[in-house]
């Protein structure tokens, strides 16, 4: 939530001689701030857990085909490369489970976030303080998501990765998969890291300053008369 223009006419109220605060003026920026970023948070949500049963659709169904599929029906295919075996198709199905929880985890997350606000009334005040709540619950999702959501759902595409890999390459190619193995597990490591600094650079940078900037505004409401 940018809080510029709060303090932009806060400023340009307290130059008046009255040294009275326009409520109704900042009570319509702070609602109209609240509703962009909780649509912007809705969109991000809807987007990250159709992508994961997306994910976990296709990996589900190409499980079940290797499990339940005819052998000759199998064999006729271009993909896989060497016959199946249990362990494969099991992989690929805790592959596929693992992106559903991700997904149930993220609509958790969203749900939590819409109620994170629903005991505040509608005042300024009750306004600042639902973003208050709103942007303490964003912070402790960014903490909890990445080791309760990403190392599964990392070590979920490490399963797939070795799985699909090991049926897509012919038999005698094992320095092939070998060298698959390595440039994967090291895209994984880079993609995990990267992920847990944008979450705490988000947290930093992002949240920790706005809640300041609304506490700070809290602060100046209590301590100031309204018009």
């Amino acid at each position: 939530m940018d809080l510029e223009e709060l303090q932009v006419m806060w400023d340009a109220e307290h130059k008046e001689s009255r040294f009275t605060l326009d409520e109704a003026g900042l009570h319509a920026i702070v609602q109209r701030r609240i509703t962009e970023s909780h649509r912007c948070a809705a969109c991000r949500y809807r987007a990250e857990i159709s992508i994961s049963v997306v994910f976990a659709s296709l990996t589900l169904i190409v499980a079940s085909f290797l499990a339940f599929g005819s052998r000759e029906w199998i064999d006729t295919l271009p993909w896989p490369k060497i016959v199946p075996t249990r362990w494969d198709i099991t992989g690929l199905f805790i592959a596929g489970g693992v992106w559903l929880y991700f997904a149930w985890y993220l609509n958790r997350a969203r749900l939590r976030l819409q109620r994170s606000g629903e005991s505040f009334e509608s005042s300024l005040h009750g306004d600042i303080d639902r973003a208050l709540a709103w942007l303490d619950v964003q912070i402790k999702i960014a903490r909890d998501i990445v080791w309760c959501g990403f190392v599964p759902l990392y070590a979920a595409i490490m399963l797939w990765v070795h799985v699909v890999f090991r049926l897509s390459t012919a038999p005698g190619r094992a320095a092939t998969l070998n060298a698959i193995y390595v440039m994967a597990v090291a895209v994984m490591i880079a993609a995990f890291v990267m992920e847990v600094c944008c979450r705490r650079a988000a947290i930093r940078e992002r949240y920790e300053p706005h809640r300041r900037e609304l506490e700070s505004l809290r602060r100046k409401l209590a301590d100031s008369p309204t018009k």
